[in-house]
């Protein structure tokens, strides 16, 4: 597989990408690595979100991610990347710190704010996103873009 997006280490013959956590960013994350053709395994703890994903990804699971008997069930060091997907901070905090912890290659995890993006990287992700954040620079871009455009 060729790059797509900031995900780029995923060659054939690993298994994808995990996404841990499906609320709405997880889910948005998850589905549209699924149409950009990635196989991707959709984790979280809600059997009914889990369940509303089964046959839109490759491989779904019931599980608490911030256990680490849980996190071998799903054989999660197989996955060369994984996305953590919480807004939950704890939550985000432990299954960050034993993917770290498991050797995982590549963990990235959603952050609400930059002090919660430092914590996170302290305990062992390797990116950090924060969509508000780039969100919001995206969106304020956009009148200097359009006045440079002639569209304002």
């Amino acid at each position: 597989m060729g790059e797509k997006g900031m995900f780029t280490s995923v060659e054939k013959g690993n298994d994808g990408v995990a996404v841990l956590g499906l609320g709405s960013f997880g889910r948005a994350v998850a589905l549209r690595l699924t149409e950009d053709g990635w196989r991707v395994l959709g984790v979280d703890r809600d059997p009914e979100v889990v369940g509303g994903l089964a046959g839109r990804l490759d491989r779904v699971a019931v599980a608490d991610t911030t256990e680490l008997a849980s996190l071998r069930r799903l054989d999660i060091t197989l996955f060369e990347q994984v996305v953590v997907a919480m807004s939950d901070l704890e939550a985000g905090v432990l299954t960050a710190s034993l993917l770290a912890e498991m050797g995982v290659a590549d963990i990235c995890v959603r952050a609400v704010t930059h002090r919660r993006a430092r914590i996170l990287k302290r305990v062992g992700a390797h990116r950090v996103l924060l969509p508000q954040t780039e969100m919001a620079e995206w969106a304020a871009a956009l009148p200097s873009y359009g006045a440079r455009q002639g569209n304002v």
